[in-house]
């Protein structure tokens, strides 16, 4: 939990760089898939379908391989032999690379639902008209040939087709009338809702990752959840700048101490920081007149080294100050190891800000 609320203040401090590169990335996937569409209509612009009907069982009789139980496996073996090297891959070879071959679903056109079916589609797409319907005819042959030799199905003959239609990704509705050339020729979308998301997504989430991690390399203290992560420790209360010599804004985490003191049996508390002589100073005075069952015997700077652990080795807890926007790693690890060298028990720390406890 501590970790999460680490991303989410990240994201909160990095909101204009997080939202920029959000508007970046749906940019690059406007202009993406631009691109896309507007080379798959100098590319393959025509679509020419070709129906076949499959059975894979007789009438009075039921073998082994009995397809009925489950259409859908007649449906894939029938696909998967349509864009294979010896179907799609040869027709490909001999009327180009422009040449795609797909199997579409038939799509209900008010649910949205696929519908299976004893009806397979090949679809076959190719710059021009012709090509596309002499393509799809190659399909049909080539088809019919190699279901015949590998799989064990009673029917399968071409129900219409090959035909020219106006819809790419679904199967067309039977009977498929004759327009204008022009109507059959392809105008995909500009922009695609799908490309804009992914990219958009891919940029959210990379904004995400380096706002997290130059928090992380940075090693400043932001927030309490910053004190609690870096230090393992509570933060018993936050004191604004602008009070930190005034004694009532002590009282909470005087009173806080004084109830661990007597719990643990505490006599005494070391108040210590990193290079906050005057803060330091301040708490430790304030909490020395407001403390009531344990008295502060010292005020240190964990920075100095040497002379910060001699005065920690005469108290039974300390309490560490920090100040918001304070740290850095070099800092940070420094404190760390002499507290953990120490083996002195932290009772909390108070973090010292800019604003009022209810702002920050």
């Amino acid at each position: 939990m501590t970790y999460l609320i680490f991303v989410l203040e990240s994201i909160k401090r990095h909101a204009r760089f997080v939202v920029v590169l959000t508007l970046v990335a749906l940019l690059c996937g406007a202009g993406l898939s631009a691109f896309q569409a507007l080379r798959s209509q100098a590319g393959s612009s025509y679509i020419a379908e070709v129906t076949f009907y499959v059975d894979g069982h007789e009438s009075d009789e039921v073998k082994e391989y009995n397809y009925e139980l489950n259409e859908d496996y007649l449906a894939s073996d029938i696909r998967r032999i349509i864009v294979s090297g010896k179907v799609a891959g040869e027709v490909r070879k001999e009327y180009g690379s422009e040449v795609s071959i797909t199997t579409p679903y038939w799509v209900n056109r008010e649910t949205k639902n696929n519908i299976y079916s004893h009806y397979i589609y090949a679809e076959v797409s190719a710059p021009t008209a012709e090509l596309a319907l002499a393509a799809a005819q190659a399909v049909a042959e080539r088809t019919l040939v190699q279901v015949d030799e590998q799989l064990d199905v009673s029917t399968i003959q071409v129900a219409e087709g090959p035909l020219l239609k106006t819809v790419s990704g679904m199967a067309a509705d039977y009977g498929v009338d004759d327009f204008d050339d022009a109507a059959f020729k392809q105008d995909p979308r500009l922009i695609d809702p799908k490309t804009l998301i992914v990219v958009a997504f891919c940029g959210l989430a990379l904004a995400i990752l380096v706002s997290v991690l130059k928090d992380l390399r940075d090693g400043r203290i932001h927030s309490k959840n910053d004190v609690v992560r870096l230090f393992g420790v509570p933060v018993l209360d936050v004191v604004p700048r602008d009070q930190v010599d005034q004694l009532t804004a002590f009282y909470r985490s005087a009173t806080i101490l004084g109830s661990l003191a007597k719990r643990d049996g505490l006599a005494s508390v070391g108040v210590c920081g990193m290079g906050l002589a005057d803060e330091v100073g301040a708490a430790a005075r304030c909490l020395g007149e407001a403390c009531d069952g344990f008295s502060v015997a010292c005020a240190v700077d964990l920075l100095d080294g040497g002379s910060a652990m001699l005065a920690l080795s005469k108290v039974d807890a300390v309490l560490l100050v920090v100040e918001q926007g304070s740290g850095g790693t070099k800092q940070l690890g420094t404190v760390s190891d002499l507290l953990n060298a120490s083996e002195i028990p932290c009772a909390g720390a108070l973090l010292i800000t800019e604003q009022s406890p209810r702002a920050n």
